[in-house]
């Protein structure tokens, strides 16, 4: 052999060498993904009720609230019961369908209820009839008319 002809094959070698050794040459594939886990399942998180503040001027009117439920990533639900409540059923009333009923002076709370969510709605109740007719009777001193029996006889508390 020539002095030349050793380090080419030399060089052959190696590269022939470094081929043969990264395997047979069959790419194998990369393991499989693990499957996400399923998305969870809307549940009620927030109850907006409106309007959230009702005022009745007068004994027996009537004014319907409404709830939106909305699930874990703010997003509108339907088809999700909603349960009404009043913190004063003597003052204001609320039925299955979020219609509320003023039945006296004062102040309630209506929650709605989906699932652990709640909402609410302040209601005040003034009977402005009734107000005007306090503010007469208190004016004109009407505790010492000769005829003041059962001016306000039905009043809750005379203010």
């Amino acid at each position: 052999m020539t002095g030349e002809a050793r380090p080419r094959r030399l060089r052959y070698l190696a590269g022939l060498l470094a081929v043969l050794s990264c395997g047979d040459g069959a790419m194998e594939p990369p393991p499989p993904r693990p499957e996400p886990p399923p998305p969870e399942p809307p549940r009620p998180t927030t109850v907006l009720v409106s309007p959230s503040t009702l005022q009745f001027g007068a004994i027996g009117e009537t004014a319907q609230l409404r709830a939106e439920v909305r699930d874990q990533n703010e997003r509108p639900m339907t088809g999700v019961t909603v349960t009404w409540a009043s913190s004063d059923p003597a003052v204001a009333t609320v039925d299955a369908t979020g219609l509320v009923r003023a039945l006296a002076d004062g102040s309630a709370s209506i929650t709605a209820t989906a699932g652990s969510a709640t909402g609410q709605a302040a209601v005040t109740v003034m009977d402005l009839d009734r107000a005007v007719l306090v503010t007469f009777y208190r004016a004109t001193a009407g505790e010492s008319w000769r005829r003041s029996d059962n001016w306000l006889s039905d009043a809750r508390t005379v203010v």
